[in-house]
């Protein structure tokens, strides 16, 4: 079958967020079929991705987007009532030549809802991938985000369901990362054919290494521009991190992603917290941690850093919404902190104990192992491609 897979970002490297997942589906597909990938980019660097993406998709075409002009329009953008998403994943080159792309194509698979206003109006089959439901993770941005980001969240909150709903109405089949994204966009259409496609782990990638941590590291990994990630590291240095110094005063806090935000440097003022900024390989401060900290108060879908960190053997102490999704044993593989000063104590309580360190990450991975394998996980996938009707049907 040939398939047009349209991606809102390169999907390459394959070692973050949307990435990895769009990554590994492409590869998983292209065991059984043509993918021809179209997708979006506002960094005109990572074209030169082109050619590994090859090494899995028959063609590959990138256009670039060129994000601060998109930022420029704006006002415009709002004047017109368009939720802001859309035009900041618009090319007008892509548009010109996606209708002619879908007629020698079998069908679209459609990877975030940003890239559906590409095809939605074609004659052609598709699958949706939302990932997550964009609409309630902008909605938790409102509550968090301080005036007047917060009316412009709330805005997008409402404009991206309205688009949600578009898409349920006029795909045939549509998936997420897990059972609660499937029901929040359920939520929005109740008619929808939604199926839950979770993602998995390179586990010979993320493996145990050995190293057994000497300081008291408390490590947190993601891209540290994204509100999310801002928002977890900053509530965990202020609520958190004070009351676990109190026990363990030598305690370090590492934050490891690239282009940390101006708020997230700030936090470098005290000397026990380092900023790494990009980095060439993560699992090097993961492996040098004793637990990893996943204090995450907003976002949807599936938290990466989480499976990672258990993939290599680490004990990891998360909020509730972190492991959202995630099929995990509370108090055995992960523990689950459901506000700051139970999170204290259980990242306390493992940097003091080395046997409880040791037997909850030999828990975690065999837990990786069995649940969260990309081939295992995609094979559902599989399933709904088989059941598309090609020929006639809902498209």
């Amino acid at each position: 079958m040939k398939i047009l897979f349209l991606a809102h970002r390169i999907p390459f490297p394959p070692f973050k967020g949307d990435k990895l997942r769009a990554f590994n589906i492409i590869k998983h597909l292209s065991q059984k079929h043509d993918i021809h990938l179209m997708c979006v980019t506002h960094v005109k660097g990572e074209i030169k991705y082109k050619n590994e993406l090859l090494k899995y998709c028959k063609s590959v075409d990138i256009f670039y987007v060129n994000l601060l002009l998109k930022k420029l329009l704006t006002p415009l953008y709002i004047l017109k009532g368009l939720p802001l998403t859309l035009p900041f994943f618009y090319s007008a080159n892509l548009m010109k030549i996606v209708s002619d792309k879908c007629k020698t194509m079998d069908m679209a698979f459609i990877f975030s809802s940003s890239m559906a206003q590409y095809v939605l109006d074609l004659k052609i089959p598709k699958i949706m991938d939302f990932i997550d439901a964009d609409s309630d993770k902008w909605s938790q941005y409102a509550k968090y985000g301080k005036f007047p980001a917060n009316i412009i969240y709330k805005r997008e909150s409402v404009l991206l369901a309205k688009h949600e709903e578009k898409i349920l109405k006029n795909v045939y089949a549509s998936i997420a990362v897990s059972e609660s994204e499937t029901e929040a966009l359920k939520s929005i259409y109740p008619k929808a054919n939604l199926f839950s496609v979770s993602n998995g782990v390179d586990f010979n990638h993320f493996k145990p290494t050995g190293v057994k941590p000497k300081d008291n590291i408390i490590t947190f990994t993601g891209e540290m521009n994204y509100f999310a990630n801002v928002d977890a590291v900053t509530y965990f240095y202020t609520s958190v991190l004070p009351l676990i110094k109190q026990k363990v005063p030598d305690a370090i806090f590492y934050i490891v992603g690239r282009n940390p935000d101006k708020k997230v440097l700030e936090l470098q003022k005290d000397k026990t917290v380092i900023v790494t900024g990009e980095i060439p390989d993560v699992r090097e401060f993961i492996s040098t941690a004793k637990v990893c900290a996943v204090p995450m108060r907003i976002g949807r879908g599936i938290q990466n850093k989480v499976l990672e960190a258990m993939s290599m053997e680490k004990s990891v102490v998360a909020t509730p919404l972190a492991v959202r999704g995630i099929k995990v044993i509370d108090e055995k593989e992960i523990f689950v902190a459901g506000n700051a000063e139970i999170f204290a104590k259980k990242v306390i309580d493992l940097l003091n104990n080395e046997p409880l360190r040791e037997s909850t990450g030999k828990s975690a991975r065999k837990a990786i192992e069995e649940r969260y394998s990309w081939d295992t996980n995609l094979k559902a996938l599989d399933r709904i491609i088989t059941e598309l009707p090609i020929l006639g049907g809902t498209y």
